[in-house]
Formats: C-alpha cells, structure tokens, sequence
C-alpha cells in the first residue's frame, strides 16, 4: 500500500516546483452576500405572509364560531320559551351566560295576520306586522317570528337567524 504525504518533493533537475495555486479565502463578496439575501427574502416573504393569513384566517373562524354559538343559544331559549309578546330576557340571558354583554344582541318581534282568504287570487293574502303581539296581548293562534341579531365584541362578525314560534 502506498502512503501520501503533504510533503513537499524536492526536484533533482534542478527546476523548482510550481508555486501552489491560490486559494480564495478572503470570504464572500458583496455582490454573492446581496444574492444570498435576495434569494432567502424570495423565499421567507410568502411563508411569512402564508402565516399571517393563516392567523387571521384562524382568528376569524373562531369569532364566527362563538357567534353562531351564542346566537344558536338565544334561538333555542325562545322556542323553549312560554308564549309571551317580548322574549329580550331570554335572548338577552343566552350571551350572558357566554360572558358577552347583553347589547351585543337585537330583537325585532313581527307576527302574522292572516288575510281573508287562504288563496291570494280570492282575497288579500296574510302578511307579517311589526310587533311580538297584536296590541300587546297575547291571542290564541299567534304566530311569530323573531329576528335575532348577534354581533362579535370586535364587530367583524354579525349573524342573524329567524325563529318563528306559534301555539297553533
């Protein structure tokens, strides 16, 4: 087996060897530096921005998701309600109980009047009139419908869903 060595071999003939070539060790030139930096910002700036979209992206389904939590608990407290013409204390009662403020939520009460007729073409057809009861007394037969409002405590989120309540 033949062995290397860094030594030098002296020559016989007289010549001298060649000087070793030049090795670059002076470091990087700023040219190579400014490309390097280019090259990372071309990629680190879209996965930057791919996450802060992703936490927005986030942010804002779980702000959805309580909404419709709260606003799917205030529906259920007024079909779960008695009969009455005002259901604000119930509806009012489902964000409290979430820790929300309770003028996050709005109420508009309509209720249906029938018209003379049930075909329209023989008559006037029924329609929904503004409030919870007609005259503030409740009456046998009602039917209404409750439009109830939630907002988020950012106000980015409003959901509104409708419940329509009868005795009939």
């Amino acid at each position: 087996m033949r062995r290397f060595s860094n030594r030098r071999v002296r020559r016989t003939d007289g010549e001298q060897p060649a000087p070793p070539a030049k090795t670059r060790d002076e470091g990087f030139s700023l040219v190579e530096v400014v490309m390097a930096i280019t090259l990372i910002a071309i990629v680190i700036i879209p996965i930057i921005e791919a996450t802060f979209v992703s936490v927005k992206s986030s942010s804002t389904a779980r702000i959805v998701a309580e909404v419709d939590t709260a606003l799917q608990n205030a529906a259920d407290r007024v079909t779960r309600a008695p009969n009455l013409c005002d259901y604000d204390e119930y509806i009012q009662a489902a964000l409290i109980a979430k820790g929300w403020d309770p003028s996050q939520v709005t109420a508009i009460y309509q209720h249906y009047e029938p018209g003379t007729s049930l075909k329209a073409i023989d008559g006037t057809p029924g329609q929904w009139v503004a409030g919870g009861c007609i005259g503030n007394t409740r009456t046998p037969r009602l039917i209404q419908k409750v439009t109830i409002t939630v907002t988020s405590n950012q106000e980015s989120v409003q959901r509104t869903i409708e419940v329509v309540k009868s005795d009939v």
